[in-house]
């Protein structure tokens, strides 16, 4: 039984839910990370009780699924009941209610484990196996009720697609159903179906672990791999009621669960695995002249990576998401970062802005680092980027690193304002605003000075060289600042600088958050966006963050994609895009959502965090 059979059924789609059911099981069957085997190259975890709850959480709420769903249907030509045509197909294929059916289905895990390549790789020496082991209260006759529903119910959805391909596939489909051989096999009390694909020409050359595939429905759990081997090692691990030699009792696992603690999903990637088989196998051929590829993967600190994880969970108000990245001793790549501190949220931005963020960085240190790590990696850098500040202070009389580069920093944040509703979009006219305006625009990027006036007059010193003293630049007052402008520019483009005595203020196209910002700098306001009644809070419940700490509103940010990408396709894209009604999606997708985010780099491993919210009022 394919992996895909469990990850295709979404509740809200029909098929998705019955698999998952999103409930608990009146009675838990054995931990299914306990049940797969060790050796795992990557897995996934759901907890489905914990998912049921989302379906009512405020998050889940704030965001139209329904609405949604039906132009995914339209575009997709599924029939507008589609959802109760699924219901209805299951419940007539089970015997039981849809309701009934859901409460079957618990916690699920899958694994991808056992993964060998040889010196001299190909389809019929690679090995791996996939192993998937999911809570199900029921019995060996009512799973067989099961897959067949779902099997007719997949065979339906692909009969509704035969106008777009779905024929093909049938075809595709029926052609591997000749060629599996179908048998059971009894083992310790547990029936085993087993489909081997057949020896003939046409499959000589499938890799050998995707030739044959098991299940069985044992003990309130449905246990299924690419081999009847592993099968009969899950179902004996079963049976002895311990976890010895599982993914649950390894130590990969583990690790990675002291980060992510109890989720309604987690996911992992073993780098430490899949990273040794790139080292063994494409490090050799990587080799050029020019280059040593092993210092480059020592250098970067590729050797010293452990595990990618991510983790959902859900508090009471919010959805938390985080990632993590475990090594052994901090890589090269994060060990040149320089970072002092946290940092503080800056007071003077607008309350109104769609997206904020800010962190520290010793900028001077970095390029130090940066420096080093370079000629570690390729000796031949370190003289180059000499040569290279050389010459700029040779053209244009400038130090680069100590009248720019040393005068710059920690303090950095980024910043954009909301996107506003274009007049065409709100009449539903499918016209959108200026695609190069959209593309281009949309931010402001502040970094602290040292000594303004020094970099103030290296800055002026380096564009007078470069534009030859033609001034691209014009000057406007604003409120005692003095914005530099860029000439020659479309309308809807604005782009320049400012310089305060604390700043150096670069402003892509956000002129209306560039002069908001001013203004309250001028005043010294100090209730900005970072203070917002629906903002602290979520930054009080988080630790510091070392890395970088900023604040989207999702609706907004997703509106302004929707904007985007209906200019594109208004003006250049095929005309079956044009059948998505971006003018519909700007107005569904603006939820009242915002995200707080922050992340960490320490000695064993970095973290993100993302926390999902209401917006406040």
């Amino acid at each position: 039984m394919k992996s895909r059979v469990f990850t295709r059924l979404l509740r809200r789609s029909g098929i998705f839910s019955a698999v998952f059911g999103m409930a608990a099981l009146p009675l838990r069957a054995a931990d299914p990370a306990a049940v797969l085997p060790d050796e795992s190259v990557a897995y996934l975890e759901i907890d489905s009780a914990a998912l049921h709850k989302l379906e009512s959480h405020p998050v889940v709420k704030a965001v139209p699924f329904d609405e949604l769903k039906k132009i995914i249907y339209k575009l997709i030509g599924a029939a507008p009941d589609h959802d109760e045509q699924t219901k209805k197909l299951l419940s007539e294929g089970t015997g039981i209610p849809y309701e009934e059916l859901l409460k079957k289905t618990g916690r699920f895990a899958m694994s991808l484990h056992d993964l060998k390549i040889p010196a001299n790789p190909g389809p019929d020496n690679v090995g791996g196996e996939i192993s998937i082991a999911q809570e199900f209260d029921a019995d060996e006759t009512f799973g067989d009720k099961y897959f067949r529903a779902l099997a007719k119910l997949i065979g339906q959805e692909l009969g509704r697609k035969s106008n777009s391909g779905g024929e093909q596939i049938q075809k595709h489909l029926a052609k591997v159903a000749e060629l599996l051989e179908r048998s059971t096999v009894e083992h310790a009390g547990a029936k085993i179906h087993v489909f081997k694909l057949k020896e003939t020409d046409e499959t000589k050359r499938v890799p050998a672990f995707v030739r044959e595939w098991a299940y069985a429905v044992h003990d309130k759990m449905i246990l299924a791999s690419s081999g009847l081997d592993q099968v009969k090692e899950m179902i004996d691990r079963m049976k002895s009621g311990g976890d010895a030699g599982s993914l649950a009792a390894s130590a990969y696992y583990k690790l990675d669960h002291e980060k992510t603690g109890k989720a309604a999903v987690v996911g992992s990637l073993n780098l430490e695995i899949i990273l040794e088989l790139v080292e063994k196998h494409a490090l050799p051929h990587a080799d050029t002249g020019d280059l040593d590829a092993e210092k480059l993967w020592t250098g970067l600190g590729a050797d010293k990576l452990k595990s990618a994880a991510f983790a959902l969970s859900a508090g009471a108000e919010t959805l938390d998401l985080a990632g993590f990245l475990t090594y052994s001793e901090k890589p090269g790549l994060l060990a040149m970062l320089a970072i002092p501190g946290s940092g503080t949220a800056p007071s003077f931005f607008p309350k109104g802005l769609a997206q904020a963020s800010y962190q520290q960085i010793d900028i001077n240190k970095t390029f130090e680092n940066f420096e080093k790590l370079a000629g570690e990696i390729y000796p031949a850098a370190g003289p180059a980027l000499t040569k290279g500040l050389e010459a700029v202070k040779e053209q244009t009389g400038v130090d680069l690193r100590k009248e720019i580069i040393s005068q710059l920093g920690p303090d950095l944040w980024i910043v954009s304002s909301a996107v506003k509703d274009s007049e065409n979009a709100e009449k539903g006219s499918g016209q959108f605003p200026s695609f190069t305006g959209l593309v281009l625009g949309g931010a402001l990027y502040g970094v602290r000075l040292k000594d303004s006036k020094t970099a103030a007059a290296a800055l002026k010193k380096m564009i007078d060289k470069a534009t030859h003293g033609q001034g691209v630049f014009e000057k406007q007052e604003f409120e005692g600042f003095t914005i530099n402008r860029m000439k020659n520019l479309p309308a809807e483009i604005r782009a320049g600088y400012v310089i305060t005595d604390a700043w150096l203020i670069l402003n892509l196209n956000d002129q209306p958050a560039l002069e908001q910002l001013l203004s309250r700098l001028a005043k010294k306001a100090d209730d900005g966006f970072f203070a917002r009644q629906d903002v602290a809070p979520h930054l009080a419940a988080m630790r510091d963050g070392q890395v970088v700490t900023s604040v989207t509103d999702i609706g907004n940010t997703l509106k302004g994609l929707c904007i985007l990408f209906g200019s594109i396709v208004d003006k250049e894209g095929p005309p079956d895009a044009k059948a998505i009604p971006f003018d519909r999606l700007v107005k569904l997708l603006d939820v009242p959502l915002i995200s707080v985010d922050k992340g960490w780099i320490d000695a064993k491993h970095a973290e993100y965090r993302l926390r999902i919210a209401p917006k406040g009022k």
